[in-house]
């Protein structure tokens, strides 16, 4: 597949799964008039009880992706392999990340990079994870979320799968709360900030974000539409007057909705974010740009 298929299948593969993806040479595949081009393939394990429900969804998503010529050349196959050997042999494929402007995120095992000058380092083991940087939600997300981040604001990060996200802004010097539903994702965070010898306020295991919660003065939320939707009056009532609240996490065929569900609460439109967010020229060959983001605020109180 080539560098357009690869990233919208890393997309398709890691949504529909909800697991991180490795990539890896494949050989060549010889086309029409002997063509030749160089095969990805894009992995992702996803434990045997929830295999049959994930392959149903990548194979329509693919038959979608493929109507609307999101990807040209592209197969499915369903493997069985040992959770050990899966658990290890998919980090080789890993490799260090120039996610956002001064911001790097890099394999907790690799003890090689060497950042340049100024730029800011996130260890990160996603193990089972969501997340492991090169989704282009994720990409999207970071973008939009770090220029909002200050040193001492509470950021909330909702469905936070590995960390990514809350990482990044509690290496901004943000006091950080992050949720998550899957306890997989809740053990990676945890671990993950203590790799980065960094300290969150609160993770919690919870569908949306806890009572207990402080107001927030950024919330991020890189999750599915529907998800978004279904969250968007709690979204609003946690977030702080004058407070900044970052979506990404859908396609662009249903950023109208979440565009819709969130000004319903009151939240006003500030800033989108697609391509324009990714913070490389030659990123932007790599990813399909049909991923979208916002950034809404909340209105500040009237003065009395």
């Amino acid at each position: 597949m080539s560098a357009c298929d690869e990233s919208a299948a890393t997309a398709l593969l890691e949504t529909a799964s909800g697991a991180c993806a490795a990539i890896e040479d494949a050989g060549v595949r010889c086309g029409r008039d002997s063509v030749v081009t160089p095969l990805r393939r894009v992995i992702v394990h996803v434990p045997q009880t929830d295999a049959n429900k994930a392959s149903r969804r990548v194979k329509r998503g693919l038959s979608a992706a493929k109507t609307r010529r999101l990807v040209g050349y592209a197969e499915l196959a369903v493997d069985d392999i040992d959770d050990g050997a899966w658990a290890t042999s998919w980090r080789k494929y890993y490799a260090p990340i120039h996610i956002a402007p001064g911001l790097f995120i890099v394999p907790s095992w690799d003890r090689t990079f060497v950042a340049p000058p100024k730029s800011a380092v996130v260890r990160l083991d996603p193990g089972m994870a969501f997340g492991t940087g090169q989704h282009a939600s994720t990409q999207v997300a970071v973008n939009l979320l770090l220029p909002y981040v200050k040193r001492g604001s509470i950021v909330i990060d909702v469905g936070c799968g590995s960390g990514i996200l809350a990482l990044s802004a509690a290496r901004r010097g943000a006091r950080v709360y992050a949720t998550d539903t899957d306890p997989i994702a809740v053990d990676a965070i945890r671990t993950n900030f203590k790799a980065n010898r960094l300290r969150p306020v609160r993770i919690a295991r919870a569908a949306g974000i806890p009572k207990s919660f402080p107001k927030a003065d950024c919330i991020v939320a890189n999750i599915t539409a529907p998800v978004i939707e279904r969250l968007a009056p709690a979204l609003a009532r946690a977030l702080g007057h004058g407070g900044a609240l970052i979506t990404s996490g859908f396609v662009e065929g249903s950023a109208r909705r979440v565009r819709r569900a969130l000004e319903t609460q009151g939240l006003e439109l500030v800033e989108r974010g697609g391509r324009a967010q990714l913070a490389f020229e030659e990123r932007r060959a790599r990813i399909t740009g049909r991923w979208r983001g916002f950034v809404h605020r909340k209105p500040a109180r009237a003065n009395a």
